[in-house]
């Protein structure tokens, strides 16, 4: 597959676009470098309970994981392919390892999603 570059949106507004270039058909997943805008700010907390919960163990860590996917998925993301078509994911994951609270050009975040469509592997 070649790269695919993606917006993600939130209530109409963009928070960042990614370049997907990693595609594992079979987990059904594809994944890519991701690349904020200003929207992503009002997001972000959402992101980093993720992060926060890889320095927890036992069951602080799952409660930590849970909050997060219940707070992920209320965010409803959705992803616009290039053609301006909504790709359908199951789920949208940002890893957001940055260490202060506003974004610098040395944050790499790193876009998962989870892919409904069996027909994205096949383009």
């Amino acid at each position: 597959m070649t790269p695919t570059r993606v917006d993600i949106i939130r209530d109409d507004k963009p928070i960042g676009q990614a370049v997907l270039e990693h595609f594992d058909p079979l987990m059904k997943i594809a994944s890519g470098r991701f690349y904020p805008s200003e929207g992503y700010l009002t997001v972000r907390s959402v992101f980093r309970k993720f992060v926060e919960a890889q320095n927890l163990e036992g069951t602080p860590y799952r409660d930590k994981l849970s909050e997060y996917y219940r707070e992920r998925d209320k965010l409803a993301l959705s992803v616009k392919m290039p053609n301006a078509s909504l790709l359908s994911t199951s789920w949208v994951h940002i890893i957001d390892f940055g260490e202060f609270d506003e974004l610098s050009p040395e944050d790499e975040l790193v876009l998962e999603l989870g892919i409904d469509d069996p027909a994205f592997f096949n383009t």
